[in-house]
């Protein structure tokens, strides 16, 4: 190469290096939020939890999880009070606000999304003419009647999301203090919870050059714990929600992380199920369980590295099954034929 082509190779690389953050950023302007998600995937820039990883049963179903607005609904708002009327009251008041009134109707709660957003976006004071003018105008592209007046009873709601706090009624914290209270009371909750070291404790490491990170509600180094709000806490009836809610994949995480960051060489884990009846159960994971919860985990992570190595974020369900296949139960009916002999 001659002088001037070295010259200008250098030249080059050095313009490149300096405007390489400015020609970034231009690129990822061009690109969608799903480009930019697919992008993030390959470099594993994502944190994995189970949360996410409970989502690859589809490569759609596990890009849907990032892409799509998350919703919550009563029970897992329930839940979330209690777990912490019960492992860290201190912080209740930090993160929730009791109101006489929230959002009842989904059109209520994207009215009040609309204008959070609006009010982040725009730095507007809820004591300046702007807010009332934003007000107004939400409003009118959510009701084609009616008066904007009829929602101030929501303003507080809209003012505690927007010093990030969770918004619940009256008599969902009263429900909630009712459930823990009773919790708190029984012999059998306060044995195991005496033992406890740290609630509410994050974990975040390093597998198979992902990170994961997870939240532990109770932990000591030979048994981790985890709250469960449910509709009916008969074992029974839990052993159908930990399958069909894939809490293995959780407990795996969990499992998984504590070895890895050496916080426990053989951790022990048990579930604390409540529901609004009153009842309660202490469930014990046998190990092989565990166990199995942990290269459950690893299968989902292969799955992942599968999905982005062959590109295929479009694909559905199939993708993660070597053949999909319904077998005839044992308990399907049969025919009576006898009624057919002649008698």
């Amino acid at each position: 190469m001659s002088v001037s082509g070295e010259l200008a190779a250098q030249y080059s690389e050095q313009y490149y290096l300096e405007n390489q953050q400015e020609y970034l950023m231009s690129t990822q302007q061009q690109m969608t939020e799903k480009d930019i998600l697919i992008e993030e995937l390959k470099n594993k820039q994502k944190t994995l939890s189970y949360s996410s990883l409970k989502h690859l049963d589809s490569p759609i179903n596990f890009m849907n999880y990032y892409l799509s607005p998350k919703k919550t609904n009563e029970g897992m708002t329930m839940g979330s009070v209690i777990d912490t009327l019960i492992t860290t009251p201190e912080l209740f008041n930090k993160n929730y606000s009791v109101l006489e009134d929230v959002p009842t109707t989904e059109l209520q709660v994207n009215f009040c999304n609309a204008v959070i957003e609006k009010i982040k976006g725009k730095e507007i004071d809820k004591n300046s003419p702007d807010f009332e003018a934003l007000l107004d105008e939400t409003f009118k592209v959510f009701y084609k009647r009616g008066s904007r007046e009829s929602l101030n009873h929501l303003i507080p709601y809209i003012d505690s999301i927007c010093e990030n706090k969770k918004g619940i009624s009256d008599e969902c914290y009263q429900k909630c203090k009712d459930i823990s209270e009773n919790l708190l009371s029984q012999d059998e909750i306060l044995a195991e919870l005496e033992q406890v070291e740290e609630f509410q404790k994050t974990i975040e490491f390093e597998h198979k050059g992902w990170k994961i990170k997870g939240i532990l509600d109770a932990f000591q180094p030979k048994v981790f714990y985890d709250f469960k709000y449910t509709s009916d806490s008969t074992p029974d009836k839990f052993e159908y929600d930990m399958r069909k809610y894939n809490y293995d994949l959780q407990f795996g995480v969990y499992s998984l992380g504590l070895i890895i960051l050496g916080l426990s060489l053989n951790p022990k884990f048990k579930f604390i199920t409540y529901d609004d009846k009153f009842n309660y159960s202490i469930i014990e994971v046998d190990e092989g369980y565990l166990d199995y919860a942990m290269r459950k985990v690893d299968f989902k992570i292969n799955c992942l590295n599968k999905m982005i190595e062959e590109n295929a974020f479009n694909k559905s369900y199939n993708f993660f099954r070597s053949k999909t296949k319904f077998y005839k139960p044992k308990w399907i009916e049969g025919f009576d034929n006898e009624i057919f002999k002649d008698r």
